[in-house]
């Protein structure tokens, strides 16, 4: 059953395709509204906007219940269906419509975004737990951020050449066939996940624990406030790049946005994966323990102990459990 995704495939197409609406949502949305001339204030709450599904994920965490194998793949097609509707959206606002239209499809596209996001999570964790596990979080580490450069960088520099081809109509149909493109890829990723990823079926999945703790709300408002900054800093600084030069901005185009923003989250990318690895080195557990000279001794229970339960699935344990205490 689980033979053909030994190779860690299926982690690569699952995250990869998690992470681009992601990306369209919550960093080019803002480009797009504003080279539809909404202006910048309406842009910034536009985007803000867009961000309510991701807040809103500990509530959906709540409703998670069963396998996600078959959820994901109808998850993925109707993300499809939602991008080509954006580019209906903007054929509509170039004959004179509403760019609420707009905004309306790119919020159904970030609530399945991060309704996919809580799945393909929920699966990987049921994945885990088999013996190749460990090595699979690297994959699914290098596959969300090559998403995330590829994704906002090339589509901006794609969508800025094709202005320049385009001429007179291009922003509207440079836009277009972006999401033409990326609803493209979105089914062939669709249909690869088909094939690859296995059913959830037997497997013990992990239980909903987030947003059922106590004291769960005071965790996000600051979860939510400490990410404040950063979101603050990527709109300003999207907007300074592109606002024209009388405004006090830079004057650049979209071809110099993404080409900077790629290269910025590229350099980022590798300095992170070479920090992480450095850190990870000094504070290996073999150097723990040679350095502190520690031994690991299993202390069983003090008290009488009954059958348990296992954490993961929730179903009586099978065998009993020992604390691994250092000395």
């Amino acid at each position: 059953m689980y033979r053909r995704s030994e190779t860690g495939l299926w982690v690569f197409t699952l995250f990869a395709t998690n992470e681009i609406p992601s990306v369209v949502v919550m960093f080019v949305a803002l480009i797009m509204f504003l080279q539809m001339g909404v202006g910048m204030d309406m842009a910034t709450v536009y985007a803000a906007v867009l961000l309510l599904p991701r807040a809103a994920q500990p509530l959906m965490r709540r409703l998670l219940s069963g396998s996600a194998g078959g959820v994901l793949d109808l998850n993925l097609l109707r993300a499809t269906e939602c991008l080509t509707a954006v580019v209906m959206g903007l054929f509509a606002l170039w004959m004179g419509g509403d760019p609420l239209q707009t905004l309306g499809m790119l919020l159904c596209i970030s609530t399945l975004a991060a309704w996919h996001d809580l799945l393909a999570h929920r699966y990987f964790a049921a994945r885990m737990n088999r013996p190749d596990g460990r090595p699979l979080s690297v994959v699914r580490v290098l596959s969300t951020q090559m998403a995330t450069v590829l994704t906002y960088g090339l589509m901006l520099m794609a969508v800025g050449v094709l202005e320049i081809y385009f001429r007179q109509r291009a922003m509207w149909y440079s836009w277009a066939l972006c999401c033409y493109i990326l609803a493209g890829v979105y089914m062939f990723l669709a249909m690869i996940n088909m094939l690859l990823l296995g059913r959830t079926e037997g497997m013990p999945l992990p239980p909903a624990r987030q947003g059922r703790r106590r004291q769960w709300m005071v965790q996000a408002i600051v979860l939510a406030l400490l990410l404040l900054p950063q979101g603050l800093m990527f709109y300003c600084r999207t907007i300074f790049l592109l606002a024209r030069p009388r405004q006090g901005g830079l004057g650049c185009t979209l071809q110099e946005v993404g080409f900077a923003q790629g290269t910025v989250g590229v350099i980022a990318f590798l300095l992170g994966v070479t920090v992480g690895r450095q850190m990870q080195h000094r504070w290996s557990e073999a150097r723990i323990k040679e350095e502190t000279q520690a031994t690991i001794r299993c202390v069983p229970f003090d008290v009488e102990q009954t059958p348990g339960v296992d954490m993961v699935s929730g179903k009586p344990a099978v065998a009993r459990v020992l604390i691994a205490r250092s000395y």
